[in-house]
């Protein structure tokens, strides 16, 4: 069996039941007929929890190597075996300019005198236990400490993280902005890294079957609603994209399809839209390498999703050959490993269809010479957070409050929140959606005329919301609860915003958009306040402890949610 990196994760996924059933998985007492081998590469280190009898390696630095012999007898229940193979000592060209990669052998190659000082009786003795001793001693043994830093990658150069970095970041209700940079090397460093893509299949894409070009804006809102999942994805070197997306075009081309047929979508690591591609613009590119070096660019750092009649994927690994009957895609409509969150359907006008709730997205694929839509695909998901207050049993608002503020008072109470936090946490639980009562918000849920509801069966119109946020909805009923009235003015804060960030917005900025309840001056005015209201709390709290309040709202209103789901609450289903 190979485990690689560069593979689909579907696929790694996949790999799971035949790594047990071949006895590779900790845990596993799979007993085998005849001798099974993994070949792996780095991926095999810290990708899965294996546990082998044997190893066969290269020489790696240190750090791995720890890794790989904890790949080894996991439990101890055997008496495994180790061998290291390696060639003589790697000797650079220049010595004084060495290349990365004779730096990188060079280091793996001083491995070699650390196992000097592990027990060695027939062998050397690499078990756990010895290695912990091995460490142990480091800790005073100056010599030692030397050889295994020689032998160790060295870290990267990280940048600098700054208060001012952390507040930009935490600021996610501001899709742009000018002090928020790619947070890559705080995570990672400065590495020299080839330029990695992204590649993902898709049955379905928002390309009109004929006529006029999709919108920028229908693009975001489609992969919005239908982001690309982890189990989807493939991560492989930028270049490599490249060649191989050229192949698959040019096969794709004498299959006889339309060269301006659009077949694939690069998106921002955020999500965005980079640029869209036609099938002649891949082509073009193994006949002139400018074009090659500019497609490599414009996919580095993207997440490139491609028509799945494209091919070109075997066993998880990019194919030249691979044809499309061979791909399982998310949105086939076939059986998937996990839970992707969406759904995609297509839905021909007139047709009998079944009721779908939680729509969250449709685009029209075909029009008449009139504009009318005669064909749409349906991205049905429980993902954004208007569809999350659809449910299967319709939920009154004073009950759903009421059940969230008991959760809160729970969860106060298991982590020992001092009594007024205590209180803070209830009443924000307990008037949280409040906002819910606007007309235009129960009309747009499509809820029931005998009483107020938080939670309803659909469908959603989100037309009738007109850009309504309930949160935002919600701060003018609590300034008017006499227990938010009794509480100390820097307490009252904290309600505030946790009532009005509790689906993510108001980091800083909320929209103010079908808003009723006050002329457009005062709205403006409420508005000011929530961004003025998180620049206190963010300077009082903290970016992290200001998060952490708000996770606590979150988790008892996810608590109340999924306890209505199960149960059906008291109001039955509609």
């Amino acid at each position: 069996m190979l485990f690689v990196g560069a593979r689909r994760v579907k696929e790694r996924v996949d790999a799971e039941e035949t790594l047990r059933a071949l006895g590779f998985l900790a845990g596993s007492d799979k007993k085998l007929d005849k001798p099974a081998f993994l070949i792996a590469t780095s991926a095999g280190e810290v990708g899965v929890d294996l546990n082998a009898d044997h190893m066969v390696c290269d020489l790696v630095p240190w750090e791995r190597m720890v890794q790989r012999l904890g790949r080894v007898n996991r439990l101890g229940k055997g008496n495994a075996q180790v061998i290291l193979l390696h060639g003589d000592e790697p000797q650079p060209k220049k010595p004084d300019e060495p290349k990365p990669d004779e730096i990188r052998a060079m280091i793996a190659w001083r491995t070699l005198n650390i196992y000097d000082n592990l027990p060695k009786e027939s062998c050397i003795d690499v078990s756990p236990g010895a290695i912990r001793k091995l460490r142990l001693c480091a800790e005073t043994d100056t010599r030692l400490q030397e050889k295994i830093r020689a032998a160790t990658t060295p870290l990267p150069l990280y940048p600098a993280l700054s208060r001012a970095l952390v507040d930009a970041w935490s600021m996610t209700a501001l899709q742009e902005h000018t002090g928020r940079p790619d947070v890559a090397p705080w995570l990672r460093g400065w590495v020299d890294d080839e330029p990695q893509t992204v590649v993902a299949w898709r049955k379905f894409l928002p390309v009109r079957i004929e006529g006029e070009t999709a919108t920028n804006k229908e693009v975001e809102q489609f992969f919005e609603a239908a982001a690309p999942h982890l189990s989807e994805k493939l991560e492989t070197e930028s270049w490599r994209v490249a060649d191989w997306i050229s192949q698959r075009a040019a096969a794709w081309k004498e299959r006889g399809p339309e060269a301006q047929d659009i077949v694939a979508f690069a998106l921002d690591p955020d999500g965005t839209p980079r640029r869209s591609y036609k099938v002649d613009e891949f082509g073009a590119i193994r006949k002139d390498k400018d074009r090659e070096k500019r497609l490599i660019n414009e996919l580095t750092g993207a997440t490139l999703v491609v028509d799945a009649r494209l091919g070109g994927l075997g066993d998880g690994l990019l194919s030249d050959n691979a044809e499309a009957t061979d791909i399982r895609t998310a949105d086939d409509g076939g059986d998937w490993p996990v839970e992707v969150g969406f759904q995609i359907r297509t839905e021909r006008i007139g047709d009998d269809t079944e009721d779908l709730p939680r729509v969250a997205f449709e685009f029209a694929t075909r029009r008449s010479a009139e504009g009318e839509v005669l064909e749409r695909l349906l991205i049905v998901t429980d993902k954004t957070e208007e569809s999350r207050a659809e449910s299967r049993h319709a939920q009154l608002l004073e009950e759903h409050q009421s059940w969230t503020e008991r959760h809160a008072r729970r969860i106060a109470r298991e982590i020992g929140l001092p009594g007024d936090y205590a209180e803070v946490l209830a009443i924000a639980a307990r008037l949280h959606d409040e906002g819910k009562r606007a007309r235009r918000w129960q009309l747009a849920f499509n809820a029931r005329k005998d009483g107020v509801y938080a939670k309803t069966r659909g469908p959603l119109a989100p037309a009738r919301l007109g850009g309504y946020r309930h949160e935002f909805g919600s701060l003018s009923y609590a300034e008017r609860d006499e227990g938010f009235r009794q509480l100390p003015s820097e307490l009252q804060d904290l309600v505030l915003h946790l009532i009005a960030a509790h689906h993510g917005r108001a980091r800083p900025v909320i929209e103010t958009e079908g808003c009723d309840d006050e002329p457009p001056s005062l709205l403006e005015s409420r508005a000011r306040d929530v961004v003025l209201r998180f620049a206190r709390l963010q300077k009082q709290w903290g970016p992290w402890g200001l998060a952490w309040w708000e996770a606590l709202l979150r988790a008892a209103d996810q608590q109340a949610s999924k306890e209505n789901d199960q149960r059906g609450g008291t109001n039955g289903s509609r």
